[in-house]
């Protein structure tokens, strides 16, 4: 599904940018270095939600610890981190909640699930190490691109990365004509969205928005989990604790 995602978002894109600009859209081999990036970040997050959908949706939003501590360091955005103001320490909240919040996630008690939750740890771990730097990377290129370029040249070593790994794995690269139309018209709407989150992002400072834009995703993805998939057991045990402390970490970033 993702390399046909890639693949007609590219469809999308391509033409709009020629017709938009007038121009073709340039390339720039260190560009596509995000797309390499945001792959394994992909692959990660496929499979942690094979484990559970809410935990991943909620836990891949502490990617934005990793975008944000780099444009701060970078960029000049280093006052999010200032401990010295009430939205510094709402940052260092956030972090030991989630941090503390994990602890519950993996420690369920009951050895089975706890086997599937370190899995489940070392993917979301990839998937907050990968998808944050990928994100970073992203917009330093728009400070010289515009945001169809970026994707355009992420899509090439997507598409190389994705068709090679199908290779490896022999997956099944054909897909029926009521999965391609699907894909084809949510890869319309995804390219819209994305366009739009970058061109937002060239305008109002990333730890602002960021945050923002997570905490809406996990909130409307976690009500999904519960009901169309059904993942009541969020709401038993230490599995509810993990979950709230997550959430209350979440929305501690972005009143920062």
């Amino acid at each position: 599904m993702l390399f046909y995602l890639v693949v007609f978002g590219f469809l999308w894109l391509y033409p709009y940018h020629l017709i938009a600009t007038g121009t073709y859209p340039r390339f720039n081999l260190m560009a596509t270095l995000p797309g390499i990036i945001f792959t394994v970040s992909f692959v990660a997050y496929l499979s942690a939600i094979r484990i559970s959908l809410s935990q991943t949706i909620l836990f891949q939003s502490y990617s934005i610890l990793v975008t944000i501590f780099l444009t701060a360091v970078y960029l000049g955005e280093g006052k999010y981190f200032d401990v010295a103001t009430v939205s510094g320490l709402k940052v260092i909240i956030g972090i030991i909640l989630a941090i503390v919040s994990l602890w519950f996630l993996l420690h369920v008690g009951r050895k089975k699930e706890e086997l599937l939750e370190r899995r489940w740890f070392l993917y979301i771990l990839l998937v907050i190490f990968f998808g944050g730097t990928g994100s970073f990377l992203s917009i330093w290129f728009l400070t010289n691109s515009t945001p169809q370029e970026m994707i355009i040249n992420q899509s090439y070593s997507m598409f190389i990365l994705l068709f090679v790994l199908i290779k490896i794995y022999r997956k099944k690269l054909l897909i029926g004509n009521k999965a391609t139309l699907l894909i084809f018209v949510s890869s319309f709407f995804a390219s819209i969205a994305v366009v739009s989150f970058y061109e937002v992002l060239k305008q109002v400072a990333v730890s602002k928005i960021l945050p923002v834009q997570q905490v809406s995703l996990v909130v409307l993805t976690m009500l999904s989990a519960v009901i169309f998939y059904k993942e009541s057991n969020i709401f038993s045990g230490r599995r509810l604790i993990g979950m709230v402390m997550g959430l209350v970490g979440i929305i501690m970033l972005v009143t920062s």
